[in-house]
């Protein structure tokens, strides 16, 4: 059984010197000076009971708290330098030899110090490896906490993340690197849900800035025109249907605290350039320049609504702010960014680039995270049985990462009464199953089938179908299935309109689906669903062209007002005010819903 007051793993320090770790006074002076109880370490000698170096001894230590952690789990190790030993030559030296030993089976992400007494081994001790060096004269609370902090392998204390796998916590390492090397520009990236911006929160609060302001503007979350303003803000009466006042951006608001800029790869081409030169810190004063939309009020320079500080010489607003961008878009492809049309030399200002690990490469945090979720609305704790553990384990949540399974967790405490404390298979049904792909997609899969080498190119010759089921008809099912999708999405915008406008479109495509669908990237799903009706490639062309149905079905999808706006809009023809303005010529209409099985 899994409860989520049991299942959060210690950390431990392992300190491995011949004097600390033996009982007596040098150890209880260690603790003394570290201000630290002594269950927070674990000691060891490096020696055998003769007092003999015998590295073996400390690998199968670290192995047993790193690699298979039992009760502990290590999240830094204090290493000695001298391990003094009649019969070792190289006694002055085992330190380094078992430095290299660690390395050579843990590999680099094992966090390792250098602790002695011989203050002039820093540069070895840099060359050999290891991750930080402090001499034991300077040993006390604020250095041995100043270390652990920098090069510790431990979850966040803060609350605000819930995870403890190895990938995610040199991840944390990472980020708490990035904080004490005093970069202020921070790119994060990594697939949809994976947690981008509860990180870029948790590096506001270690940040030192935790007491300003965190400002979150997201470049998808609205239209490319109001791109620039949003972000850097404006001067009154800037353009038509500006603020009577002047006006302040996201970036300006930001000063003394962090902007956190998610989406960035949707950062319209009018913004970039002025993103390029925010990104860019003066070296003279080391403050981040701002360009307010319109002109600054010479005539009558009051109430001017300033976050920063104004440069009348140079026409900008001056501001001091952390900068976290982020995005799942493949910025490093030159391809990508050609086609996307997203500056190079911006991307190259974004800073240190961080990729955030998906959640199937953290499989043992599955289950704290779930529990932790159900609890957020629920207020309950409740336990999950090896089999449950087993069904979310087994789940690869490549659709929505963490954001998906926050969203299997709040169906999940919508099925299990007040009464009830454990957690079941069936309390799962319809909710993974539905979003394995591994399972087999069929009809009712958000993504179009076409594009699939297997149904697209050629028949599949295996499984118990093969024999049964013609090239024609499985021509038909895919026609069928294609237009089952497109349906649904129409009958959505419909049944999900508000008075007088549609609904959003991730309100549209998720009500489409079926299920509680995770996309960032909805328009690019649309498209994708929408483009065998409207632009078919070659191949869905020779697969599906002969057919009659599909010729049929082609035109009426094209003569559809709703499913032309929904796939103009998706691939950039029309903004969303405007498809909004085209499709609410057709909500008057009597519409046949179409039948429910489809969902």
């Amino acid at each position: 059984m899994i409860r989520a007051d049991v299942n959060v793993p210690q950390f431990k320090i392992l300190v491995v010197d011949d004097q600390y770790g033996r009982p007596g006074l040098e150890r209880e002076n260690f603790l003394a000076r570290v201000e630290r109880d002594e269950s927070e370490f674990i000691f060891a000698t490096g020696q055998n009971e003769d007092g003999h170096n015998v590295p073996e001894i400390s690998l199968d230590l670290v192995e047993q708290h790193w690699e298979r952690p039992s009760e502990y789990r290590l999240s830094l190790i204090l290493l000695d330098v001298r391990f003094p030993d009649r019969q070792d030559s190289q006694a002055s030296g085992f330190g380094f030899k078992l430095l290299r030993a660690l390395r050579e089976r843990f590999g680099r992400a094992l966090p390792i110090v250098m602790l002695t007494a011989e203050t002039d081994v820093g540069p070895a001790a840099n060359k050999a490896t290891a991750d930080g060096f402090l001499a034991k004269e300077k040993l006390s609370q604020s250095t041995l906490d100043e270390q652990h902090f920098r090069n510790g392998v431990f979850p966040d204390t803060s609350g605000i993340l819930v995870g403890s796998a190895p990938a995610f916590l040199l991840t944390l390492r990472e980020l708490r690197r990035v904080v004490k090397s005093g970069v202020m520009e921070l790119l994060l990236l990594g697939e949809i849900g994976t947690g981008k911006s509860a990180l870029a929160t948790y590096v506001h609060t270690i940040s030192g800035r935790s007491k300003g302001p965190f400002e979150k503007w997201s470049a998808r979350a609205t239209t490319p025109d109001t791109h620039y303003h949003q972000l850097f803000g404006a001067w009154k009466g800037a353009f038509t249907d500006a603020a009577k006042e002047h006006q302040p951006g996201v970036a300006e608001k930001a000063h003394n605290g962090t902007l956190f800029i998610d989406e960035v790869a949707e950062l319209s081409p009018v913004a970039q350039p002025d993103l390029l030169e925010y990104a860019q810190r003066s070296s003279g004063d080391n403050l981040r320049r701002i360009r307010r939309l319109g002109l600054y009020p010479k005539s009558s320079p009051t109430n001017l609504n300033l976050a920063g500080r104004y440069c009348p010489e140079e026409d900008r607003v001056l501001v001091d702010a952390f900068l976290i961008t982020a995005t799942n878009r493949p910025l490093d492809d030159p391809g990508w960014r050609t086609v996307a049309g997203f500056r190079q030399d911006l991307l190259s200002r974004l800073g240190h680039r961080i990729i955030v690990p998906p959640l199937r490469e953290r499989a043992e945090d599955i289950s704290p995270l779930f529990l932790a979720f159900f609890k957020r609305p629920s207020g309950r704790d409740v336990i999950l049985t090896p089999a449950a553990q087993g069904e979310l384990e087994a789940h690869e949540w490549k659709e929505g990462n963490v954001r998906e399974l926050e969203t299997v967790a709040a169906a999940v405490t919508t099925r299990v009464g007040p009464e009830f404390h454990e957690i079941y298979p069936h309390h799962f049904d319809d909710l993974l199953a539905a979003k394995r792909r591994s399972a087999g997609a069929s009809s009712v899969s958000p993504h179009p089938i076409p594009d699939e080498p297997n149904m697209a190119g050629q028949a599949d010759n295996s499984g118990p179908l093969a024999e049964s089921v013609s090239p024609s008809r499985l021509v038909d099912f895919e026609v069928e299935s294609l237009w089952g999708v497109a349906e649904r999405l129409r009958v959505a915008v419909l049944e999900t309109r508000r008075p007088g406008r549609p609904g959003t479109l991730s309100d549209i495509f998720r009500h489409a689906t079926g299920v509680e669908y995770v996309a960032t990237d909805v328009k690019r799903e649309v498209k994708d669903i929408l483009a065998p009706w409207f632009s078919p490639n070659e191949r869905q062309v020779t697969r599906w062209m002969a057919n009659a149905h599909y010729r049929e079905l082609v035109e009426r999808v094209r003569a559809d007002v709703v499913l032309a706006c929904l796939y103009r809009y998706a691939v950039g023809d029309i903004n969303w005010n405007e498809a909004s303005r085209l499709m609410r010529s057709v909500f008057g209409e009597t519409v046949a819903i179409a039948d429910r099985d489809n969902r």
